[in-house]
């Protein structure tokens, strides 16, 4: 139990400093282009690069939001369950996102192997199949983070829904 704590710890770490410097990245990227736009010279590949950077951060966010209860929820009908109905069906929901995740990450390994050569449009030097890796490594982010959610369901019971602070956290 120790080393998920701190393999969940570090993979907390890892996420958050991503997306920091993704954001920063996109920051000044875009300041710069502004900027360099004024005065007639702008970057051809910033908003690709930003782009591409987004895209990446949101595949990581949505990992990372399993952890925090982070994702829109409408739960009107389902607070009005008893709980241990509550907790099947946050169950049954998980293993439903953990199966769509799943596909999803097949299928995103089909995108990198289809553009793995393929060269970015505004910056040849890089390749889409690099950029589209953020597919797959956010599924598997989100799937990590949603194993951690069913093991405390399955340890905790219905205390679980009351650690989350409500329905679906």
């Amino acid at each position: 139990m120790r080393f998920f704590k701190g393999f969940y710890k570090a993979l907390d770490a890892l996420c958050r400093c991503i997306i920091v410097i993704g954001l920063g990245a996109i920051v000044v990227i875009l300041g710069l282009q502004l900027v360099l736009r004024v005065i007639a010279v702008p970057f051809m590949w910033a908003e690709e690069v930003c782009r591409y950077i987004f895209v990446t951060l949101a595949f990581i966010g949505a990992g990372r939001a399993f952890s925090k209860g982070g994702h829109l929820t409408v739960d009107i009908l389902f607070i009005r369950f008893p709980k241990k109905i509550q907790l099947a069906l946050l169950f049954l929901y998980y293993v439903v996102i953990i199966g769509f995740t799943g596909y999803l990450f097949f299928s995103g390994i089909q995108l990198v192997k289809f553009q793995w050569k393929m060269p970015m449009y505004t910056v040849p030097q890089f390749r889409l199949g690099w950029v589209n890796l953020c597919i797959p490594f956010g599924c598997v982010i989100a799937i990590l983070y949603i194993l951690r959610e069913l093991y405390y369901m399955i340890t905790k019971g219905t205390a679980y829904l009351d650690s989350k602070g409500g329905a679906l956290g």
